[in-house]
């Protein structure tokens, strides 16, 4: 056998190899994606978010190229920060002072640490607890608190302000190298908080 042969038939080999196991490791990725529910609602049952609103947000996080603004679960560039890490931390700064104000009628901050502790221990619990409702054909639910809806749109006004033109926040978008109006469209803006939402 000629030695052009045999070079033929390795390469072929690996080919083969390679793609099997792209193509098993895809096919479990693929299983094991992260759940989208029906839609995140609140305590009543209205829609937050739907099923639609997160799959078109991830379509605009797409379309303005959201890998090179920063990241999804650590997943992109790092000029910008994670942006679901950043959702979350957010939300939680945003849930601990609107409880403060409701329990103490005082700032986070100024609080005393056992009454921090607490709050912080009410938030982990709020955030962590399971509230999925299965509904009939395979359609799942998630609700959420009242405390955590006013969280939620606080953090959504910040970032429809930063994906937009907001002039307060132009030397944040200099920082994360970001530039004015990154998604012109406030409805697109509404769309990706609702994915960065699901994300974090």
């Amino acid at each position: 056998m000629s030695k052009n042969k045999l070079t033929g038939i390795a390469l072929l080999i690996v080919l083969v190899a390679s793609f099997t196991v792209l193509l098993s490791l895809g096919s479990g990725i693929y299983r094991e994606k992260p759940p989208i529910p029906t839609a995140f609602t609140d305590t009543s049952g209205q829609p937050v978010f739907t099923q639609n609103d997160i799959e078109q947000g991830q379509l605009v996080w797409r379309s303005m190229g959201g890998h090179q603004l920063g990241s999804i679960w650590g997943h992109g560039s790092y000029v910008a920060p994670d942006w679901t890490a950043d959702w979350l931390h957010r939300e939680a700064q945003a849930w601990l002072s609107i409880t403060a104000k409701q329990r103490f009628n005082r700032d986070f901050a100024d609080l005393d640490t056992e009454q921090q502790a607490g709050l912080e221990k009410a938030l982990r619990n709020d955030i962590r607890h399971n509230t999925v409702i299965e509904g009939a054909e395979d359609k799942t639910y998630v609700a959420l608190s009242n405390t955590r809806i006013a969280a939620i749109n606080q953090v959504m006004q910040h970032y429809l302000s930063l994906f937009g033109d907001d002039p307060e926040l132009s030397s944040l978008r200099e920082q994360y190298a970001m530039k004015e109006g990154t998604i012109t469209d406030a409805e697109h803006r509404e769309l990706l908080n609702a994915f960065l939402f699901w994300g974090a």
